[in-house]
């Protein structure tokens, strides 16, 4: 068995121009602004057809999309993702909680799409991504002129080639890489036989097959992706893998004119050593690779490599078995929708209420890896009445994965990783046992703020501390705290800062109370780094006050904190106060809006 750079023979090329038809929507998937639904707007309006945006993220909403868009000329739908669509669909289940999930709602939205174009009757639609456009309308024309004989039309997508991470990294490195076909551009014939997208990487080549095989495919059109950086996280690459893995599987066995039927746990054995194979390949040949991205791509394949570990032969064909299952359920569904027993927004709903169980025997030390790296940063501690202790430890880059699954954030914990792996910072992690329940960035890398480049160089900021909800309250976000003043110490720095919002006094009387105290009166203009689900970084401007403390191995020194010589465990309190264990006296999640909102820069 060897890699398949290309799949494209699967694809029906027609002589001669197709018909004309009738496109009756456009559905666009969309997290993005207004702007970035233009193109598909100018589309809709020539093609004198719907344009049907389905919206979920910060960035937009159905109201927002239909502001923006009132002046456009368009005759717009918009409507926000309901909570929960596609949570009862036994792939999604199987799933859920794992590191293996994709966390994306991408395919939810076209099931979404495919059940209010039954319902309403549009009988072709084009599903068009926010970052790919058609230059020419006829294209969408054509493509749904041939609807009458098959039930799904692609267009060809040109421009930036649109691989996942792993095989965009293939090309770079002048290995055999085709482009293919997907969902970004698809015309669909759309009826109560229709089938949905899973929600994993490569949902639409899951959706493009029928009964175990491809039906006949054909190609017209052109269509351009947008520009994108690939390789500007490696959560990218880490939550494609399982997806990968599934959708190249099972393409792998149609261009070997199998059907999927022949994908069980010894086909699946096979074609995961293949995969290990092909990214060990890659990763050689970026090892050699001197283009400026290099380094990038070979953390991102390492990310994929680290998740790969995570799929077995028997998950895959567990997937399977519940894909099949997923159909009926969604027939179902579609059913009830054109019988108007069920709404278009209605989630579908399960035929039973069991959870399928994904975990099997052992797992649980194979998802988590918290690694036992930089042992010498470890601290181990108990919150009142806790009964398992917790350990402050550096994270590792194999603990991303780990990292994700208790605490999101997957953009954040790789830039804090990449950061921590060029020196400019360090990230500590509290764990209680292979869970992730806490974590603090120490930023050591110049200050993006001026005022405290120039007036506090050098001076460490304590960022981004943040504990989960069923931990707060119980010294945690105190121990944090001191593990990294402890480490700092160990540096010879003697002073350390944090920002707090200037309407946040209850925060700043009790930093005030633990050793901090203003740096200035007035306070200096901040930034706060917030990632989109493609990981795009958005920066936003605030002002906090600078706190500053004076950190010390020895309390006389600071008055405020010190550390007992025998164990190492942080202690507070000056000569006269006592102390006590650092896990009583200082937690952030008893402010208002908690320390994880106190920093100079969420950077």
């Amino acid at each position: 068995m060897k890699h398949h750079g290309s799949h494209r023979k699967l694809l029906l090329e027609l002589p001669g121009a197709p018909p004309s038809g009738q496109v009756d929507a456009i559905i666009v998937p969309t997290v993005r602004p207004a702007a970035y639904l233009r193109a598909a707007a100018g589309l809709a309006r020539e093609l004198d057809c719907r344009l049907v945006a389905l919206c979920s993220g910060d960035w937009t909403s159905a109201e927002r999309l239909r502001k923006d868009l009132r002046e456009d000329g368009v005759r717009l739908r918009a409507f926000d993702l309901p909570a929960g669509y596609g949570h009862a669909f036994a792939t999604s289940r199987l799933l859920r909680d794992d590191v293996l999930d994709r966390r994306a709602d991408t395919a939810a939205k076209r099931n979404l799409g495919l059940a209010l174009a039954l319902r309403e009757e549009w009988r072709n639609v084009v599903f068009l991504d926010d970052d790919i456009e058609v230059a020419d309308p006829d294209d969408l024309r054509r493509a749904t002129g041939l609807l009458d004989r098959f039930e799904r039309v692609a267009l060809d997508v040109g421009g930036f080639p649109d691989h996942s991470v792993v095989c965009h990294a293939s090309l770079m490195t002048e290995g055999e890489q085709d482009r293919f076909v997907g969902a970004g551009a698809l015309a669909v014939r759309v009826s109560e036989n229709t089938p949905f997208f899973p929600s994993v990487y490569n949902e639409d080549w899951l959706f493009l097959l029928r009964d175990g095989e491809l039906p006949e495919l054909p190609v017209t059109g052109r269509a351009a992706q947008h520009e994108y950086d690939p390789y500007r996280s490696p959560v990218r690459a880490m939550t494609e893998e399982f997806g990968e893995v599934l959708g190249e599987g099972l393409y792998w066995l149609l261009d070997e004119e199998r059907t999927v039927k022949g994908a069980g746990t010894r086909f699946w054995r096979a074609y995961l050593d293949l995969r290990k194979r092909f990214i060990d390949d890659v990763l050689a040949r970026l090892g050699r690779a001197t283009w400026e991205a290099a380094p990038r791509a070979k953390s991102s394949l390492e990310a994929a490599r680290a998740q790969l570990s995570r799929v077995d032969a028997d998950l895959c064909t567990a997937y399977l078995d519940a894909w099949a299952e997923d159909r009926d359920l969604w027939r179902d569904h579609l059913d009830a929708v054109l019988a108007r027993k069920v709404e278009p927004l209605t989630p579908p709903r399960p035929r039973d209420q069991v959870p399928v169980s994904p975990r099997r025997p052992g797992q649980e030390a194979r998802w988590a890896g918290s690694g036992d790296s930089s042992k010498e940063f470890v601290s181990e501690i108990r919150g009142p009445g806790e009964t398992d202790s917790v350990k402050i430890k550096r994270a590792a880059d194999e603990d991303l994965p780990a990292l994700v699954k208790a605490l999101g954030q997957p953009h954040y914990f790789a830039h804090a990783l990449t950061r921590q792996r060029e020196g400019h910072g360090f990230l500590l992690v509290a764990w209680q046992g292979l869970t992730a329940i806490g974590h603090i960035y120490v930023w050591l890398a110049e200050a993006e703020e001026e005022e405290l480049r120039k007036e506090l160089p050098g001076v460490p900021l304590l960022t981004h501390l943040e504990l989960h909800p069923a931990h707060r309250r119980r010294g945690f976000g105190t121990a944090l705290v001191h593990r990294a003043e402890q480490e700092l110490i160990g540096r010879g720095h003697d002073h350390v800062v944090l920002g707090v919002g200037m309407d946040n006094h209850a925060a700043m009387a009790l930093y005030t109370r633990h050793g901090f105290q203003k740096w200035k009166e007035s306070p200096i203009e901040t930034s706060d780094t917030v990632y989109e689900d493609d990981g795009t970084e958005v920066r936003n401007r605030d002002k906090c006050l600078i706190l500053i403390k004076p950190i010390s191995a020895h309390p006389s020194e600071s008055g405020r904190v010190g550390y007992a010589a025998e164990s190492g465990s942080p202690r507070v309190g000056g000569p006269d106060e006592g102390g006590c264990t650092a896990a009583s006296w200082w937690n952030p999640s008893e402010t208002p809006s908690g320390a994880q909102r106190d920093d100079p820069a969420r950077r």
